[in-house]
């Protein structure tokens, strides 16, 4: 029972590793992962990395390809938006558990993350602003409290940030948006604040249909 039970831990450190990897593209779309070279990077056998990729199989972050191994996934356009749209349902449910949960310290730390961006942003200012964006996302579903939202947000998180070129929408058009949610979760506005999350959400998957359907015409 007791070497179960490392095993496993092993192999939740290696699957969060790779997590990890993948997020900070580290590992990038269409890269085989290689086995022997991720168990002695991480000082472990090949066993939890095994493990640990059947697990990221199950989530959709990596995928097995018969007699060739183990791949990061690449996502379509078309499935990106499908994963905003989830996005937009969880983090509108997170947003409004916020506005009745969050700390006066939590509201004021969530209000200063955009405070020093003043579009229009130069190349620097919109990587830090990118950031900036998933610092803000992330502190929303952290302070709802509620675990299953935040596990299901974690690997929605991970497939929209791992597999999208950069912002998809400008500093412009969602610093406002941003605000808006801000402003509602400090008036305690639970309602107001779900459907500024999710507005502000489905804007982003309307802009990548659009997008999409570009692209469909080009072809």
């Amino acid at each position: 029972m007791a070497r179960r039970i490392q095993v496993e831990s092993v192999t939740e450190m290696v699957k969060e590793r790779l997590r990890q990897m993948i997020m900070e593209g580290d590992l990038t779309p269409g890269t085989k992962i290689l086995q022997d070279q991720i168990a002695e990077e991480l000082g472990v056998s090949k066993t939890p990395v095994l493990k640990a990729l059947h697990v990221l199989e199950s989530e959709n972050l990596v995928e097995s390809i018969p007699r060739r191994g183990f791949f990061i996934r690449e996502f379509t356009m078309s499935e990106i938006a499908d994963v905003f749209a989830v996005r937009e349902v969880v983090e509108g449910v997170a947003a409004e558990e916020a506005a009745n949960l969050m700390t006066d310290k939590e509201i004021q730390r969530l209000a200063t993350i955009f405070a020093p961006f003043r579009p229009p942003l130069g190349e620097d200012e919109t990587r830090a602003y990118a950031v900036a964006d998933k610092k803000f996302h992330n502190l929303i579903v952290a302070a709802c409290r509620n675990e299953f939202i935040q596990q299901i947000d974690t690997m929605v998180n991970v497939l929209s940030i791992s597999f999208q070129p950069g912002l998809l929408r400008s500093p412009e058009e969602t610093l406002p948006e941003h605000q808006e949610m801000v402003e509602a979760i400090k008036d305690r506005d639970p309602l107001r604040a779900r459907k500024a999350a999710m507005d502000h959400l489905y804007r982003t998957r309307v802009w990548l249909y659009r997008r999409l359907k570009i692209e469909e015409a080009i072809r």
